[in-house]
């Protein structure tokens, strides 16, 4: 690696009177503390060390060179090939500082508006429903916006925000995936179908279904269907697809077993309905006994001074 200097002392300058150095070559010491230019390029480092303009502020005419051979394991020629050109990607910086907006979900025939998602999860949050006009603005508006429309304390909004995203990542509470719901009615029947019905596959997530029955049919096993609330018989069909409900099972062979379901009147228990009702999807919050666990010990002293007082 070569370096190539140019110094430049000042004009009329006592220390170049006399001084040896410059006429071999050599850069004086009252240049130590002089700036220093340097410029990187393919093998080279190019440093040009200028002195301090004189005091008429004009720079002298005389300059001389200074070519040193610099060895390859010096620090600074190690800088050198450690300086590469790095690029990074537009994209990755875009994703660093902004993330995508998250998808609004279609709404499902269990939960068509609003104000049908808002009761079912509970904690008075369908007093809120006049706030939110729309299905997207439900899913899109941020904490700070759903403050600034008036939805308090923090704890609700929350709360709302965290079950909104179960909701768009398709956890849904007891009747959600329900696919045949009348003003907000269900009916689940179980039926017989046969062992190569569609959806009874032995990969993926299997529906629910009993395998063995004394009133079993011979090729057939029961399953839960979703139908209207007011039919009252099932046939099966190529086109029909078994699926699994969530929080849905068969109890003793033939009825349908899960939360909010209602036995339908007439089925023999083989059949029930759900309906939207307040609180379906709450997550219920713990009660304080005795003020909670920081203030547990002062207020059961207080009742025993209470109680002490009394007598």
């Amino acid at each position: 690696m070569r370096i190539q200097s140019t110094v430049t002392p000042p004009a009329n300058s006592s220390a170049t009177a006399g001084n040896p150095s410059f006429s071999k070559g050599i850069a004086p010491p009252f240049l130590s503390s002089t700036p220093l230019r340097i410029r990187f390029s393919e093998g080279k480092i190019n440093t040009r060390v200028t002195s301090k303009v004189g005091a008429c502020g004009i720079l002298p005419a005389n300059t001389f060179t200074m070519s040193l051979m610099a060895m390859r394991n010096s620090p600074l020629g190690l800088t050198a090939r450690l300086f590469k050109p790095v690029s990074i990607s537009n994209q990755y910086i875009r994703s660093l500082h902004k993330n995508a907006p998250s998808p609004v979900p279609s709404p499902t025939p269990f939960v068509p508006d609003v104000q049908t998602f808002l009761t079912l999860i509970g904690r008075e949050m369908s007093k809120q429903a006049s706030k939110i006009p729309s299905w997207d603005e439900l899913f899109t508006l941020n904490s700070n916006q759903l403050r600034q429309a008036g939805i308090e304390p923090a704890r609700q909004r929350r709360y709302l925000i965290r079950k909104r995203e179960k909701f768009r990542n398709g956890l849904y509470g007891p009747g959600g995936d329900l696919e045949t719901v009348v003003d907000g009615v269900a009916q689940l029947r179980v039926v017989e179908v046969p062992l190569n019905a569609r959806g009874l596959t032995q990969g993926g997530t299997q529906p629910a279904v009993q395998t063995s029955s004394a009133t079993l049919s011979p090729g057939m096993v029961k399953a839960i269907v979703n139908l209207a609330p007011d039919v009252t018989t099932y046939q099966y069909g190529k086109k029909h697809l078994i699926k699994k409900f969530a929080h849905m099972k068969i109890h003793r062979g033939c009825q349908p077993m899960g939360p909010f379901l209602q036995p339908l009147k007439g089925s023999n228990g083989t059949a029930a309905t759900i309906s939207v009702q307040e609180g379906m999807w709450e997550d219920k919050r713990g009660q304080k006994v005795d003020g909670g666990e920081r203030r547990r010990r002062e207020v059961q002293n207080k009742k025993r001074l209470d109680e002490r007082k009394k007598a």
